[in-house]
């Protein structure tokens, strides 16, 4: 199990060493996304409602994300995505993503 744990954190270090455009060619990220709404979930979670310019085909409802600005891709919140279609992010976190934007979306590995 501990092999397997290095394993996984050097993996998350190599795509936080990637480009941000090579993330969103990797399927890793996605960006720009503007943030259209936030939603008071029950046990005090939010969903924050994003929308893509772009297809958003390479998430699915459950994958671990982190919700960041752009600038900051690595610095956000940690959540999970509770909803998606072809254009609209649905990701449930702990609190109000604070900040104007635009966002980044990024897998995390759990």
């Amino acid at each position: 199990m501990e092999r397997e744990r290095r394993a996984r954190q050097a993996e998350a270090r190599r795509w936080r060493e990637l480009p941000l455009a090579a993330r969103a060619a990797g399927g890793i990220s996605v960006f720009p996304l503007t943030l259209e709404a936030t939603e008071l979930r029950s046990r005090g979670r939010v969903n924050a409602v994003l929308r893509a310019h772009t297809p958003l085909d390479a998430f699915t409802p459950g994958d671990a994300v982190t919700l960041a600005p752009l600038g900051r891709p690595d610095e956000g919140w940690n959540g999970r995505i509770d909803g998606v279609d072809e254009s609209t992010l649905e990701v449930r976190v702990d609190d109000v993503p604070e900040g104007t934007g635009p966002w980044c979306v990024s897998r995390r590995l759990d």
